[in-house]
């Protein structure tokens, strides 16, 4: 139990510990508090006891370790059980909605804005837990003033989840942010817009095809509406669709959304930014599954000079060009070239990505592939397995990817 009751504690201390409490029983960074000081020292209107001299976060942080109402390790700490139940239980009813609003500001002005740039991770990692339990209470409390944080912050959760390649986690917070942005915006909303992106992206990747086109269409058509049909917001939705054409294998029909999204990201964005790489690459992968090899070739080439320029040599979209790359080097019969390249491709998603993320898999089976060719099969059969762990657990055992890799390891298996 707490050595020092909470009416004794100063503003600062007590104002943190209030927020502390409804975030989630994880550790918690120390920089967030830090960081909105400001925040923390607004709190101390709701603070019954004033009388004391204010204090610094770090203070206040000694302090409340001092009367064992948190624990600290390095730069984070954690809000003891008993500390917990304490402060929720003294919270009068008619305050907690205002202590739910400092919590979510806080973990809201904390989140990384790009969820989806692995270099963000490390303070997602640490942030998501917090972030799913104050948008829990924040939907709870019924407070109106809440829900475009919410909408913010469900969204952002679900676009880090679905980078992690964590599907299943990302789907709800992402339905839940577009209920609420239709319910606060309207339908017609550029915020819906994105919304339905993000979910069509996501039944793409997890083989609902059919369920992902009406969103990615009707996501298209509110960006057009609202941007005019050259911003580079409508191009992102040309490529978007495109690809999704091109795996429901609707080739024609893909090409020229393709083509037309290329146009106008080099209108709109310059020949050398990193949308335009986007573009290239989705219409090279097109080119080479329709037999186009020497067109693909120098739109793949292309797409990897621009994204390491713009990204640098160790980027996950320089691995997944390197990993094209390859494939085509592959397709071409120059398996000693394309080697290196998917080699370096799978060691860049393994640091960036972590070991188990879908890319790795992807880069696995490449490599299991070249190995059979050349070959090495019995090398190529751990690289199969780990693959195979890695995509049952990110789709699932009937997903079409897991599907092809099982096929594979059972040939390499049956191979004498």
């Amino acid at each position: 139990m707490p050595r020092t009751p909470i009416a004794s504690l100063t503003p600062t201390a007590a104002a943190l510990l209030h927020v502390a409490a409804y975030l989630a029983p994880a550790p918690l960074p120390v920089s967030p508090f830090q960081a909105r000081e400001d925040l923390v020292r607004r709190c101390r209107s709701l603070v019954p006891n004033k009388r004391q001299k204010d204090r610094s976060i770090e203070s206040a942080l000694i302090e409340l370790e001092n009367g064992s109402w948190i624990a600290r390790e390095g730069e984070t700490f954690t809000l003891l059980p008993k500390a917990r139940e304490a402060v929720q239980a003294q919270i009068p009813p008619d305050r907690r909605r205002d202590w739910i609003s400092a919590a979510a500001s806080l973990v809201s002005s904390a989140l990384p804005f790009d969820a989806d740039d692995a270099d963000t991770w490390p303070v997602w990692s640490v942030l998501l837990p917090h972030a799913e339990r104050i948008c829990e209470l924040a939907e709870e409390s019924g407070a109106a003033s809440l829900s475009t944080l919410t909408a913010q912050m469900l969204g952002q959760s679900a676009l880090y989840l679905m980078s992690r390649g964590d599907f299943v986690r990302a789907e709800p917070p992402l339905r839940r942010s577009l209920a609420l942005v239709e319910s606060l915006f309207g339908p017609e909303h550029a915020e819906v817009a994105i919304r339905l992106n993000n979910l069509a992206l996501l039944l793409k990747a997890t083989d609902r095809l059919a369920d992902a086109e009406p969103l990615m269409r009707r996501a298209l058509a509110l960006d057009e509406a609202t941007f005019g049909a050259d911003h580079p917001n409508v191009a992102t939705g040309l490529a978007n669709l495109g690809q999704l054409l091109h795996a429901q294998d609707r080739p024609g029909e893909a090409e020229p959304l393709m083509r037309k999204a290329l146009a106008l990201d080099e209108a709109a964005l310059g020949a050398d930014h990193p949308a335009v790489g986007r573009d290239l690459n989705n219409l090279a992968q097109l080119l080479r599954a329709t037999g186009r090899l020497a067109e693909a070739e120098p739109l793949m080439r292309r797409s990897l000079a621009l994204h390491e320029a713009a990204f640098g040599a160790d980027h996950p979209h320089t691995a997944r060009d390197l990993g094209n790359l390859a494939s085509l080097l592959m397709d071409t019969g120059r398996s000693g070239a394309a080697e290196p390249l998917v080699r370096r491709a799978l060691e860049i998603s393994e640091t960036t990505l972590g070991p188990d993320h879908p890319n790795v898999a992807w880069h696995l089976n490449n490599l299991a592939s070249l190995l059979r060719g050349t070959g090495r099969t019995a090398e190529a059969a751990p690289l199969l397995r780990r693959a195979l762990e890695i995509c049952e657990g990110r789709f699932g055992a009937e997903h079409p990817t897991t599907r092809m890799v099982r096929e594979s390891l059972a040939e390499v298996v049956a191979t004498p």
